[in-house]
Parts: structure tokens; C-alpha cells; sequence
């Protein structure tokens, strides 16, 4: 009687706990099945990204580009089809250039693309092909401070001891002066878009996809994530083993 009396009590036990135990089973399973889940589907596309384009895709949503703290460019001007952030050269949507320096100015002249920073000068194709660079051990009369086009043929230099004028080679740079005043390149203020599209060029889908996977993305906070997560797991496989052994059959 006191054996039957006990088994009752102990099944009645067993009953409470697991009882107590399901509801927290289902729900940190739930939220385990998540997280398997996001780990597999970053995992996937990790994978994939050269293929997907991924790699080479930019973040082009104004809050993740903040979250990542990346500001605007300090400085950026338009200059028709032309666009420049700090060192970068923008033709459109394509980065067409990565200066050593801040870039000052750029324009066309003779179906070809011309750029300046304070030492060097940057001469590209029309498709956005890097053809020479020239500095102070080509002739370039270093530092520059201005760049003027005129016409469609001559270019102009503004430099620490006066104006320079190229040669139709670009082989020489002499001290000149212009019969009528330059035109020296200021450009306008750069569009949203340029300042957008300069924040993301230090941002890809890869990258994110990478700090999401390993919990980067959550700062600080994804050690203590991560190991919560991995406590869940603990949880969820001894709640799983005692229910199931509660529940086994039991042999008469």
C-alpha cells in the first residue's frame, strides 16, 4: 500500500514538472528553430555571395549605414556627370577612381576624364579606365589648388607660384597666362544620391551578411547574446531528455 501510495505521489510529481517544463520547452524551441534557422540562411548566402553578386553589392538603406556608424564624406562636389566624395570619383553609379588625397575638382576634356588632388593628376578614359597619373616627378607643378578647362582642349593648373597650361600630350605643364579669365572648376553642391551612394561604398551585403552570422553586427552585446542562446540549447536538450524519459513506458 505505502509502494502503490509512493509511485502515485511520484507520478503525480512528474506530472507537475512536466507540466511547468512544456511551456518553456515549446517556446525556447521556438526560438532556437530562429536562430537555426537565420544561422542557416546567412550560412547559404555567405556561400553564395560571389555568385549572387553579394560581394561587390552595396547597402544603399540610410539606417543599417548608420548603425554602422559611416558618416558622409567630409567633403563632395558635383561637377556635371561627375561626382566627387573625399578621394573618390564618381561617374553615374560607378566608382571610377580611389586618390591618394581629397580630390579638388574634375571635368572632360578631348574624350577623356581629368581629376586633381593637391600632388597628383589623374587623367582616365571616357569609360573610367585609369590611363596616367602624373605628380611632382612627371613636371607637375605640386600643389595644386585649381583646375580650368577651356574650350575642349586646354587645360589649366593653378598652382603655389602661378597658372599652367598642358601641353596637347600632357607631356609638359608651362607657366602661362590666359588672355581672358578661367573658369576654374568649383562644381555645385553634391545630390543626396552621390552622399548615399559614397556612404556605401564601405558597405556590402557580404559584410553584413558575414556580422549578422557571427553576431558582429550586435556590437558588445552578441557575447552575452550568444551565450543566452547557447544556455537556451542547454535548456531545451535537458527539458527534451527529461520529458521524454518521464514519459517512457514503463516495464511491470
Amino acid at each position: 500500500m505505502n509502494r502503490r501510495h509512493h509511485n502515485r505521489a511520484a507520478t503525480h510529481t512528474g506530472h507537475q514538472i512536466r507540466k511547468s517544463i512544456r511551456p518553456w520547452h515549446r517556446r525556447l524551441g521556438l526560438l532556437g528553430a530562429l536562430f537555426l534557422m537565420l544561422l542557416t540562411l546567412t550560412g547559404v548566402a555567405i556561400n553564395h555571395a560571389d555568385g549572387w553578386g553579394l560581394a561587390h553589392a552595396k547597402v544603399r538603406i540610410g539606417w543599417l549605414l548608420d548603425y554602422y556608424g559611416i558618416q558622409a564624406p567630409a567633403q563632395s562636389r558635383q561637377f556635371d556627370d561627375l561626382g566627387v566624395t573625399d578621394n573618390l570619383l564618381w561617374q553615374q553609379q560607378r566608382l571610377l577612381l580611389e586618390a591618394r588625397r581629397p580630390l579638388l575638382a574634375a571635368g572632360h576634356v578631348n574624350s577623356m576624364i581629368v581629376a586633381i588632388d593637391a600632388e597628383q593628376l589623374y587623367l582616365l578614359s571616357s569609360d573610367g579606365e585609369l590611363l596616367e597619373t602624373q605628380d611632382k616627378s612627371t613636371g607637375l607643378p605640386t600643389p595644386l589648388s585649381g583646375l580650368a578647362i577651356e574650350g575642349s582642349t586646354q587645360v589649366w593648373l593653378k598652382g603655389e607660384k602661378g597658372q599652367y597650361l598642358a601641353d596637347e600630350d600632357f607631356l609638359e605643364w608651362r607657366q602661362a597666362t590666359s588672355f581672358v579669365p578661367l573658369n576654374w572648376l568649383e562644381g555645385s553642391t553634391a545630390s543626396e544620391a552621390l552622399l548615399l551612394q559614397a556612404r556605401s561604398a564601405n558597405l556590402t551585403w557580404e559584410r553584413l551578411l558575414l556580422d549578422l552570422h557571427s553576431g558582429r553586427l550586435f556590437g558588445s552585446w552578441a557575447i552575452w547574446l550568444w551565450d543566452l542562446l547557447a544556455a537556451c540549447f542547454v535548456f531545451l536538450s535537458l527539458s527534451g531528455l527529461y520529458i521524454w524519459w518521464s514519459q517512457r513506458p514503463r516495464r511491470k
